[in-house]
């Protein structure tokens, strides 16, 4: 017993000195960085879920965790690890975050958490230096290329390391493991990985405990079903190949986690989302030219949200969860909407907080025809969440005045925190020049989407468990 309340020490020592070599070696050039990387990840992460997996339920883990995400974090801004420095990454005080998240919730085993984090140790760590040393198809999947040879190496791993804690007898449940955690890697960012993997696999590998294995094959044909309509808008140039895999991304969620009947309004969402965008096609003089296809940032900056929601509905069984995650789709819709068909009908559109009149199609932007399609659109969406899922009429309202309240959010923050430039003829635009009028410039058109669905939802959760 005495053991195990030292294994957390002796893993930190470990941590500490693994650090202290690389560091070293990186400095006086006697290893490659990318490779010195790789090893304090294994070390340090593979500590970390050994740690998990043998201390059991220690309550004092999370705290442990916490704070040398925050040490970590303080270190890696002041620049003093060359591993992280020089990659501008913040990832080496991500992971123990999320474990702390995972362990502090109380919702998983422990055994889960391990797996999780056994994933990233191994998995992340092959697939990153097989597709760097032998991975020649790569695609950029957000800001970040990744290779094919990459992904693949990823999931077999994983299948690998969740048939090892579960034996060999899981090996259809190991298959289906396997996804989740890949496609999340796709998607990651300077680091990100060491977040969103562990927690995605954490909350994957719960489900796949959770469920019957009859209704997992159900969803899985669902998403076979789902391949033609894949096919469909990659020949209609509605997303792009990479767009594409996120859509299946997060459908895989949905499916798996809500069911065929919830992921009827994302359909509903990208059919109608992609026929008015594409009927109300018009050149944009005065905002920024938007690509023929969606791109895959698009793609999670819109279905993100609420793919999070329909997680923590499964996970907590929580009726709120499931009305976020339907309010969430419908203010991505009320505002694809609106902002269409405002921009194409170019009508008077006035800044929402100054009230002077700008150019359609300017993010900050409202106009009668506009906001009154939106409103349509978000009483059209709740009848159908009413119709799909007999909620109450106070839940339909709710998802009805979240869309509009999403609608107008983005259109305050489109005014206050987007950046605005100057072009050459002195008239203001989205697309970037030498010339700020006002905004910021890390805050685009995806970021501003982002925010407000973001900020919507949460401000949801927090007056429900206020007022419960």
């Amino acid at each position: 017993m005495l053991l195990v309340h030292k294994i957390p020490i002796i893993g930190l020592l470990l941590i500490v000195i693994t650090t202290l070599i690389t560091e070293w070696c990186i400095r006086h050039q006697k290893l490659n960085i990318f490779i010195a990387r790789k090893i304090l990840h294994v070390v340090a992460i593979g500590t970390c879920s050994y740690v998990i997996y043998s201390s059991g339920s220690m309550q004092y883990l999370p705290a442990i965790f916490l704070c040398s995400s925050i040490i970590l974090g303080i270190v890696v801004y002041k620049k003093k690890l060359q591993s992280s420095s020089i990659s501008n990454s913040y990832g080496i005080a991500l992971f123990p975050f999320a474990f702390f998240l995972l362990l502090q919730c109380n919702l998983f085993t422990t055994v889960q958490v391990a797996i999780s984090a056994t994933t990233l140790t191994f998995a992340d760590a092959l697939a990153g230096l097989v597709g760097y040393y032998f991975g020649k198809i790569k695609m950029v999947f957000l800001q970040e290329q990744k290779s094919v040879l990459g992904f693949f190496v990823f999931y077999s791993t994983s299948v690998i390391i969740y048939s090892c804690f579960y034996g060999l007898g899981a090996w259809q449940l190991a298959l289906l493991y396997g996804i989740v955690p890949a496609l999340s890697e796709l998607f990651s960012y300077r680091g990100s990985d060491n977040l969103c993997v562990p927690i995605a696999a954490c909350c994957w590998a719960y489900l796949l405990q959770q469920s019957d294995i009859q209704s997992l094959y159900t969803s899985a044909i669902y998403m076979v079903a789902l391949l033609p309509l894949a096919y469909i808008a990659l020949r209609k140039c509605w997303l792009t190949p990479t767009a594409i895999i996120a859509a299946l991304y997060l459908a895989i969620n949905i499916l798996f986690y809500g069911g065929l009947l919830y992921f009827v309004p994302m359909v509903v969402f990208f059919i109608v989302g992609s026929i008015i965008t594409f009927a109300t096609k018009k050149k944009k003089l005065f905002a920024i030219e938007k690509s023929k296809a969606r791109t895959a940032t698009q793609v999670f900056v819109n279905g993100g949200v609420a793919v999070v929601c329909m997680v923590l509905y499964n996970i907590t069984s929580n009726n709120m969860y499931a009305i976020a995650y339907l309010a969430s789709i419908a203010i991505s819709l009320t505002d694809t909407v609106s902002s269409e068909v405002g921009t194409y009908y170019g009508h008077k559109t006035y800044d929402v907080f100054t009230m002077k009149k700008i150019h359609a199609g300017l993010s900050g932007g409202v106009s009668i025809i506009g906001t009154v399609a939106g409103i349509v659109t978000a009483i059209l969406f709740g009848g159908l969440a009413y119709f799909l899922f007999a909620i109450s009429v106070v839940q339909v309202s709710i998802v009805i005045l979240l869309g509009i309240i999403g609608m107008l959010v983005d259109s305050m923050l489109g005014s206050t925190l987007q950046a605005k430039y100057r072009n050459y003829y002195g008239s203001m635009v989205e697309y970037k020049t030498p010339y700020v009028i006002r905004g910021y410039k890390w805050c685009t058109n995806n970021v501003v989407n982002l925010l407000s669905n973001t900020f919507t939802i949460f401000t949801l959760i927090v007056v429900y468990y206020f007022l419960r």
